[in-house]
């Protein structure tokens, strides 16, 4: 998907993925000396011991000997435990900032990677790669670090023991590194191709879940079910993959220190005969190689984690390293102040230029331009209404308005400023932008309304509710405002989930509203009720209205006529109707539909076709 998937593991990946514990860096060195106090006492207890067998050999009294061992366990035992707390909150910690650090860049992440990218696999790399980090790495980390100490002091110890047995073992070891490095790397591999799977597998269910009416409505269960299983059976078998290869990591190190351990005890036994070698050094090798079994078995078992790891890192530096908005050029262009209080309306009609569009061509994909050299500018206060064709680029000069995208040619000015150099907080205050899809929150609709500015009073409030047409709603709810809407407003109708938009939108008190079809799924009264509001708005700010039904927007300032991408025609609805064929065909179009839906209302009757007529 980008050029991070593509990198080859190096220095700087793995300073990149052991960089989320710089801060913990001193609660690591604290787990770590109590890690090593704990294996100071691990190491002394063969030497205890050598001494508890000489004692016995010698005759002598081993009771203070004794002692000192019981010591030493529960020394080991204690410092093991508060080692593993401390290196649990770590992990804990460590996976909190790292999901902090990737909620923060999903929320500003450009649209259009938003566009490129599936909800469900961002969901699974905050959720599963994040977790990865801390059961592949964190965990872990000072445990190994305690566990390499205990090795090499057990190696030094071997050494001053007996160098020759030493060499055997070192060999043994070296053999058995060979195959964990072997299966390390393929770890890796397997785990990214798992992640993966279970990325895909998020972003199905998402999908489903999301449209989970049009599901049941096209009896789809069952499709969805077979699609859904066959991607659950994909990360299946690439996870069973990944175990494969991570079981071959403990067999390879006991292999190899088994092997070392009967190759001590023959070679030892032969010096043991010559001379070469006493017994009681002989019995401490011999403890000293089977406490380091299961370390050594830990620290090579965590290169694979590692690797692992590092796969996660991988996923989540592609969301780290993503496009953010408003980073394309320095913010250093303030805009004015520009809120509108509510019932200003002392401005005269189009007195200023509050935003504008200067030769500008945009396409979401290269080589498909939706906008063609468009200029324009938008008055305040006043109405401007875009009509033209599905796919003549109308909702596109919206999202540009709102900065969504920036264009590919020319400039959109914000209140006289280059958009791309002005900070998006600042833009979007004076920006108001209410979509065609009316997205509301779960929660109660006093959250949804006051989203966009929690801060704001009962007046405004109460003017917002008034303004949309909402009051007589609300007070017919049992609960008003405090009525829970549902996820995705799923128990509100289509046009009181856009009502409470708008609503949302005016307690910003914007500058410039921008209204994407917010028509489209309201009934006749409320239609009324709507255009009404939006003249009642206009006339205090300037409002951009995107309409398929130019009942709602015929009254307006300036209607601006769009067609493949290009500014055709403006005017007002008169002058349009006069000089504008395509605005007549549009006006034509729906003045016929509205009469015939007129002639069904008068008759009773729909139309009926002429018997023995063409079909």
């Amino acid at each position: 998907m980008s050029r991070v998937a593509e990198d080859p593991v190096g220095a700087g990946t793995l300073r990149g993925l052991f960089g989320f514990f710089r801060a913990y860096t001193a609660a690591i060195a604290m787990a770590v000396v109590i890690g090593i106090l704990g294996a100071l006492a691990s190491l002394a207890q063969p030497l205890v011991v050598g001494d508890i067998v000489e004692a016995v050999r010698a005759g002598d009294p081993v009771v203070r000997s004794v002692a000192v061992l019981v010591f030493l366990f529960v020394a080991d035992a204690a410092f093991t435990g508060l080692q593993g707390y401390l290196m649990g909150r770590i992990g804990e910690g460590v996976v909190l900032d790292v999901r902090r650090r990737i909620l923060g860049r999903l929320l500003r992440m450009t649209i259009t990677e938003h566009d490129d990218r599936r909800a469900g696999d961002l969901l699974s790399r905050t959720s599963t790669d994040t977790t990865l980090l801390k059961t592949a790495l964190a965990q872990r980390l000072a445990g190994v670090v305690v566990d390499t100490v205990v090795i090499l002091g057990g190696l030094a110890l071997m050494a001053a023991l007996d160098l020759v047995l030493l060499f055997v073992v070192v060999v043994c070891m070296a053999f058995g590194a060979a195959i964990v490095f072997f299966v390390a790397v393929r770890v890796r591999r397997a785990t990214e191709e798992s992640q993966k799977s279970v990325g895909s597998l998020s972003a199905a269910l998402e999908r489903v879940l999301r449209a989970i009416r049009t599901v049941k409505i096209s009896r789809a269960e069952e499709r969805e079910e077979r699609r859904l299983s066959a991607e659950a059976q994909a990360a299946y078998r690439a996870g069973v993959r990944m175990a494969g290869y991570e079981a071959l990591i403990a067999p390879a190190i006991g292999v190899a220190l088994q092997g070392s351990l009967l190759l001590v005890l023959g070679v030892g036994g032969i010096r043991l005969v010559t001379g070469d070698l006493e017994l009681e050094d002989l019995i401490a090798f011999l403890l000293y190689l089977l406490y380091m079994i299961t370390p050594t078995v830990t620290v090579f078992a965590y290169f694979a984690d590692v690797q692992r790891g590092l796969a996660a890192f991988r996923r989540l530096r592609e969301v780290l390293e993503a496009p953010q908005e408003g980073t394309h050029r320095p913010q250093t262009t303030s805009i004015p102040a520009g809120q509108v209080e509510e019932g200003d309306t002392s401005r005269s009609r189009g007195t200023a230029v509050v935003a504008r569009f200067i030769g500008v061509s945009f396409g979401y994909a290269p080589g498909r331009e939706v906008l063609r050299d468009v200029s324009l500018e938008l008055v305040e206060p006043g109405l401007t209404a875009l009509v033209g064709p599905s796919g003549s680029g109308k909702s596109t000069m919206l999202t540009l308005l709102e900065r969504f995208y920036d264009p590919e040619e020319g400039i959109v000015e914000i209140g006289g400023r280059d958009a791309r150099d002005l900070p998006l907080n600042d833009l979007r205050c004076w920006v108001a932008y209410v979509e065609q899809d009316s997205p509301i929150m779960a929660g109660s609709i006093l959250e949804n309304v006051l989203y966009a500015n929690p801060h704001a009073s009962r007046r405004e409030l109460e003017w917002a509710l008034q303004l949309t047409n909402l009051c007589d709603f609300v007070e017919r709810l049992p609960n008003g405002l405090d009525t829970e809407v549902g996820d995705g407003g799923v128990l509100l109708s289509g046009g009181e989930r856009q009502r409470i938009a708008i609503a949302r939108m005016l307690l910003t008190k914007p500058r410039l509203l921008l209204l994407d079809e917010v028509t489209s799924q309201l009934d006749a009264h409320n239609e009324r009720a709507l255009k009404e509001t939006i003249s009642e708005i206009a006339r205090s700010r300037a409002v951009v209205a995107v309409a398929h039904r130019l009942s709602t927007v015929r009254n307006a300032d300036k209607i601006v006529v769009l067609d493949a991408g290009r500014i055709r025609a403006m005017g007002t609805h008169e002058t349009l109707l006069a000089s504008d064929e395509l605005y007549r065909d549009l006006v034509q179009t729906q003045l016929i539909d509205a009469a015939h839906t007129a002639a069904v209302v008068e008759t009773g009757q729909p139309e009926r076709p002429v018997p023995g007529a063409g079909g």
